[in-house]
């Protein structure tokens, strides 16, 4: 009974965090104060949460071994003038930056901007682009993607484990153990796990070959709160560079040293925490607009004129954005439920990017109207 309230209290204290971090990504990228003003009202909430400590589980608090991993060069990955572009669409052009060792760097922006494009270009999986991807020396990559497919899911886990890494039975149990697969865990085959517990495999696999260039895409999409702690204490362990896509407030805030910003076809390179770069948007949001008053004179009378027969437009947008942040927050509990039915919860990960597309055009369209 204590554990499932720790998992509620989690569960309630997660969604409200998604949609803060929603509210200012959308400040950020529309300057709107009104996204702001929301997020510091959920804000005032979430405060006044009560948060429930975990219960004591020595099991559960069993950390992978990232130790014995061979250092990389300074320099790990060079990217130089890169361009590409799907016909007329020029997804990023002249792009360039440096990845050192142990850089956490995060990837962040809109869906559809290139973020997962990038990560393909740099792991070798596209030819058609213009610039220069450079690796260091000494250079051993791990990939994470999304959705982790296994080549023979018929397999059972341990079955699977052992013979991937040469090891005896009873070795394979002690590593696997160590991610969370425990007991009769073992014996299941992979195309009966769910999402979360296939990408904890792939990176029980990935730090067991000690590889130091670990490069992920949103690694925390379906994972359950036991296979996120896990993946969150293993990352911050972890002795190599990481290069990472995410959306994940509370997980780019706990990993990221950097933030790579893909925003109005433009990308930008911002040395520092995701919280610093917050604060520095925010900063520069509240800054810009007192250019503003230069320009009222020649504005204000046709806004004056329009106001009128947009009030209608503007509350029912509102309206339609209240119920759309609702089924958003109605999606992802039914993630959470669903955890363990892997092509349920892939459907419900396309019904809620689609949803939060539609959630970002209904902004943009406030955005013009106010």
């Amino acid at each position: 009974m204590a554990y499932r309230a720790y998992l509620n209290n989690q569960r309630k204290i997660e969604s409200m965090e998604r949609q803060i971090e929603r509210y200012r990504i959308w400040g950020a990228m529309r300057d709107s104060e009104k996204m702001y003003k929301r997020a510091k009202e959920l804000e005032k909430r979430l405060d006044k949460v009560e948060v429930i400590d975990k219960p004591k589980d020595d099991n559960a608090k069993i950390k992978l071994n990232t130790s014995g991993i061979q250092r990389s060069g300074k320099i790990v990955l060079d990217i130089e003038d890169l361009s590409k572009s799907f016909g007329d669409k020029s997804l990023f052009s002249n792009l360039s930056f440096t990845l050192f060792y142990k850089d956490r760097l995060c990837i962040m922006g809109d869906n559809g901007s290139g973020k997962s494009i990038l990560l393909k270009l740099i792991l070798g999986q596209g030819n058609t682009f213009e610039g220069k991807i450079k690796f260091g020396s000494n250079i051993s990559i791990g990939y994470l993607p999304q959705n982790v497919v296994f080549e023979d899911e018929d397999l059972p886990i341990l079955d699977y484990f052992a013979a991937k890494h040469r090891l005896s039975n009873s070795d394979a149990r002690k590593e696997l153990a160590k991610m969370l697969f425990i007991r009769d865990d073992v014996f299941k085959k992979i195309k009966s796990l769910s999402g979360g517990e296939k990408s904890r495999l792939r990176l029980a696999s990935l730090i067991y070959d000690k590889v130091n260039l670990m490069i992920l895409d949103e690694p925390t999409n379906h994972l359950d709160i036991d296979s996120k702690e896990v993946l969150e204490d293993t990352l911050v362990d972890y002795n190599g560079t990481i290069l990472f896509v995410s959306h994940d407030r509370y997980f780019v805030d706990k990993l990221a040293n950097k933030m790579l910003i893909f925003e109005n076809s433009k990308v930008d390179l911002y040395p520092m925490p995701y919280k610093e770069y917050l604060e520095l948007r925010q900063r520069l949001n509240i800054e810009r607009p007192i250019e503003k008053p230069k320009k009222e004179p020649k504005i204000l009378p046709v806004k004056a004129e329009r106001k009128p027969n947009n009030t209608y437009k503007i509350n029912a947008l509102n309206k339609n954005i209240e119920q759309l942040e609702a089924e958003l927050d109605r999606l992802t509990l039914e993630m959470e439920k669903n955890n363990d039915d892997a092509d349920k919860l892939y459907q419900l990960y396309i019904e809620k990017e689609n949803l939060e597309n539609k959630l970002l055009d209904s902004y943009e369209k406030l955005e013009t109207l106010q």
